[in-house]
């Protein structure tokens, strides 16, 4: 794909339409194109948040090998709008980069509180070691993020994350958990 096409996609990025971000993203993807290098060519240009977080969402599977990406978003932290803050908080949560915590500890004192609950997430995710417990909202260990091949492992104990839940949990939930274990996939 040459710089014209990729320019002309960026742009269908700049849009309040998920239908055509997310075709253009698909588009791109499919083509091949480095995600940290259209996060970095893109990112200062597009106007509309729709596709400011689909770009930055986009560097979330690269966040554990690349640390341009992980760079890219603690920029994206400072955006003005909470959507590609939370999707900043995200990429990093998932990168379990420590690196990023004093990024993530500014925003701690932020006046919108929902920012603030995702930075929470976030350190809590990196300091755990456990990317899992960014999604997990209720902190039941039965929430598991796959973004990559390798998450299908509890860091912490080295375990297939299809054990069977135990503790408080009811026998009943237990259950129908032991069924299914919920996964949220990019």
């Amino acid at each position: 794909m040459d710089d014209t096409q990729v320019d002309e996609l960026l742009g269908r990025l700049d849009s309040t339409s998920w239908a055509e971000v997310e075709d253009a993203w698909e588009q791109l993807k499919e083509a091949g194109v480095d995600r940290v290098a259209l996060a970095r060519r893109g990112y200062p240009t597009l106007r509309k948040w729709q596709g400011r977080a689909t770009l930055i969402r986009g560097l979330t599977p690269l966040a554990r090998d690349r640390p341009d990406a992980v760079a890219l978003a603690v920029d994206a932290l400072e955006d003005r709008s909470y959507m590609v803050r939370w999707r900043a908080c995200e990429v990093l949560a998932y990168s379990l980069d420590r690196a990023a915590l004093p990024y993530l500890a500014a925003l701690l004192g932020h006046s919108d509180h929902r920012t603030v609950e995702d930075v929470r997430r976030a350190i809590r995710a990196i300091e755990s070691q456990n990317h899992h417990t960014f999604k997990d909202l209720d902190d039941t260990g039965a929430i598991r993020w796959m973004v990559n091949a390798g998450d299908a492992h509890d860091r912490r104990h080295g375990r297939p994350v299809d054990r069977e839940p135990r503790g408080w949990l009811p026998f009943r939930l237990r259950r129908r958990l032991r069924s299914h274990t919920p996964t949220i996939s990019e």
